[in-house]
């Protein structure tokens, strides 16, 4: 699930769930999954149209809201100054939880200080069937068409790569796609040649290999592991009109790798820590508190 509305500057952005009133129930709910007047929004991944250094789009999923000095601000250019103009702000939720308040919170007392006159929150949701990350981007599409690409990034994943620098690249590169890769040992590789575009993938397991190229050679090929990380321009949206429903991006990828541009960026010193299974949180506590 994620979130999109256009804001300046905010201490912090809260999402509770609550009871259908509007208050919390004195009874826990029925479903043991669901959670009640908890923040949503605390350790979500978020990106924004542009940040001030020092105000960090991170701080709005903090969990702080007035008594933390930090908050996020937008960047305020020379074209845009003393002017009303958009800025916007999207927030990737670690669950799929039902959505009954939305909570902004100003940097200060004065509302006037930055706080956007206007905004708009947009939802794209999932929780009645999950459409895997390439159904999943398909179906926000009104969320992320534009002209500015968009981040994506895997909710299970903790990395020490510097998201800006990956961002910068793609910017400066221009390719439809940028992939965070490593060398990392794993069973299944994405292949690249020489110029680090993508061209197929190989499973080292079932020794099955994909690829649109005719003539296709795996061990001409680079193999580097997918980090679930990655940047795309949104162009690539309508490259997605004739996919439906649930499926995969790396197969879209396959799909249309031979006749567009899709890139490899490798990272110095890159870590990365799966903690999509309960056994392995203990590991990312100890990783966040060397790391952060």
């Amino acid at each position: 699930m994620s979130i999109r509305f256009s804001i300046l500057t905010l201490a912090a952005l809260l999402l509770i769930n609550c009871s259908k009133d509007g208050t919390t129930p004195d009874t826990p709910p029925t479903a043991p999954e669901e959670k009640w007047d908890e923040n949503l929004v605390v350790g979500g991944i978020v990106q924004a149209s542009s940040f001030q250094q020092g105000q960090n789009p991170e701080y709005l999923v903090d969990g702080q809201t007035f008594e933390s000095p930090n908050y996020f601000g937008s960047l305020n250019t020379s074209e845009h100054a003393g002017v009303q103009h958009e800025e916007w702000v999207i927030v990737s939720l670690n669950t799929a939880q039902r959505i009954n308040e939305v909570r902004l919170y100003p940097k200060a007392a004065d509302l006037n200080d930055g706080f956007p006159v206007d905004f708009r929150i947009e939802i794209s949701d999932e929780s009645d069937y999950l459409l895997d990350t390439g159904g999943g981007i398909k179906k926000a599409t009104s969320l992320l068409c534009g002209n500015e690409p968009f981040l994506i990034h895997n909710v299970d994943i903790l990395s020490n790569v510097d998201l800006k620098k990956l961002y910068d690249t793609h910017v400066q590169t221009n390719p439809l796609a940028t992939l965070l890769v490593s060398q990392r040992n794993t069973s299944r590789y994405l292949l690249f040649n020489k110029e680090n575009r993508l061209c197929g993938w190989r499973n080292h397991e079932t020794g099955e290999v994909k690829s649109y190229y005719p003539y296709f050679d795996p061990d001409q090929h680079n193999e580097y592991a997918f980090s679930g990380i990655h940047v795309l321009s949104p162009k690539i949206l309508e490259l997605m009109e004739e996919w439906t429903g649930k499926f995969s991006i790396i197969n879209f990828y396959l799909a249309i790798c031979a006749k567009t541009d899709i890139r490899a960026y490798m990272a110095d010193n890159l870590k990365l820590l799966d903690i999509g299974k309960p056994e392995t949180l203990a590991a990312a506590e100890e990783w966040l508190r060397q790391n952060i």
